[in-house]
């Protein structure tokens, strides 16, 4: 397919398919939103296919908890260093190129796997797919940011949020499925997904950004990023630590359902599906109740309901119920979310909108490939079920000093001309 066949097809003016979009879907969020929207769902599916299928392939042939763990460490260690240098080129490039080189990106790393099959071609992968989905999900945000006006941001963050859940949500039963039946097949089902996530990217123009001064932008943007975040200390710390813990279902899963309950993949595939499947149900929830949702008590009482599902996972020995509990989980988090990434959104500045998400990004996500290779570590000596006890524990009297950090996070990002609720 030519380029110029692929820009009349797109074309957001005269193009066919805009045309058959704007038709079903309404102008509301426009063609841009949806078609980049769609390329980055079949990426989200693709990394949650890696991840099951692979996870599983390293646990079936090394049994090492330890050597799974060291994948999301990798995707995540990437993931965060990335960010930085990632914020900066979505402040100064056109997003839509990014968002289609990263596509390409994608696609070569699932082609190693054509080479064969080894934890250091995983590890491989895990490291190329650690930049390109965030690169992927950046560029979005920014696209967002430019082609969606203000008053559909909330929507378009629910729809991103919900589109997110449904795609994880298939990655992981294919992922599953794949083990099963297709396990030769799977790199070439990976490619040939983000191949068709290559083409719905296809660049197109964008309105560039306005730069300060190379002087204003160092001495003024910089310090208008660093003092916003201070207002907001509390509430990194609190994701931070929320961050950390939460990788705990990433590194374990695919031991504690082949390693102590002794089931087979398709049911590993339904436990980390519940996660998605549940943020799916909570994103309906969240766009139909954001008025009355986006609350600080709100958000805050729901954060108490995390400690006790992984006090669940450390206490209970049947799939179903730590199934049932990851679900539950999955339903809160866009409960959480989706206001409080909202009101971030609206309120920062189109100018350092990039580096404000990187370094938002690079803070909150900083824990993540620490505890990640923490947890992998004291695997060797603890199992799994103790160690989700322990986190359960540990975050209880964090979840219930939420409610004045939360408190404090509405206040910042109230508008000036209202009053924090």
């Amino acid at each position: 397919m030519s380029q110029r066949f692929c820009a009349k097809l797109i074309n957001i003016e005269t193009g066919i398919l805009p045309r058959v979009a704007n038709f079903m879907i309404g102008p509301r969020l426009g063609f841009t939103f949806f078609r980049f929207q769609f390329s980055k769902a079949l990426s989200t599916v693709t990394w949650a296919l890696f991840m099951v299928f692979f996870t599983w392939k390293v646990i079936e042939v090394y049994h090492s908890v330890f050597l799974v763990g060291l994948i999301p460490t990798i995707n995540l260690l990437v993931d965060v260093l990335a960010s930085v240098p990632i914020g900066h080129l979505i402040d100064r490039k056109n997003n839509t190129t990014l968002n289609f080189t990263a596509s390409i990106l994608t696609a070569a790393g699932f082609s190693l796997f054509f080479f064969g099959f080894s934890v250091y071609v995983v590890y491989a992968v895990a490291a190329i797919a650690g930049f390109s989905t965030t690169l992927k999900a950046d560029s979005f945000s920014a696209i967002i940011k430019k082609h969606v006006s203000e008053a559909g941001i909330s929507k378009a963050t629910s729809y991103q949020q919900g589109f997110t859940s449904v795609s994880t949500l298939i990655g992981f039963a294919v992922g599953g499925l794949s083990l099963v039946f297709i396990s030769k097949y799977a790199p070439y089902l990976l490619v040939s997904i983000t191949a068709v996530a290559v083409v719905l990217s296809f660049p197109g123009t964008e309105q560039p950004s306005i730069m300060p001064s190379a002087e204003k932008q160092g001495q003024v943007g910089y310090r208008d990023v660093f003092s916003f975040f201070r207002k907001l200390i509390g509430f990194l710390l609190l994701g931070l630590v929320l961050n950390g813990f939460i990788v705990t279902l990433d590194v374990y899963g695919s031991g504690l359902f082949n390693l102590y309950l002794h089931t087979g993949p398709l049911l590993y595939a339904v436990f980390v599906a519940s996660l998605p499947a549940g943020m799916l149900i909570g994103s309906i929830g969240a766009n139909r109740l954001m008025v009355k949702i986006e609350r600080p008590r709100i958000s805050a009482g729901l954060m108490l309901l995390y400690p006790p599902v992984l006090l669940i996972l450390g206490l209970s020995g049947s799939a179903v119920l730590d199934i049932g509990a990851v679900l539950f989980l999955g339903l809160i988090l866009p409960l959480i979310n989706i206001p409080l990434v909202a009101r971030l959104v609206k309120f920062t500045p189109k100018e350092i909108f990039g580096r404000v998400m990187a370094f938002l990004k690079v803070f909150l996500g900083s824990s993540t490939p620490v505890m990640a290779a923490f947890f992998s570590l004291v695997s060797v000596a603890f199992p799994p079920k103790m160690i989700f006890l322990v986190a359960g524990l540990i975050l209880m009297p964090i979840s219930i000093g939420s409610f004045r950090v939360i408190s404090d996070y509405y206040s910042v990002t109230a508008p000036k001309s209202s009053n924090a609720t």
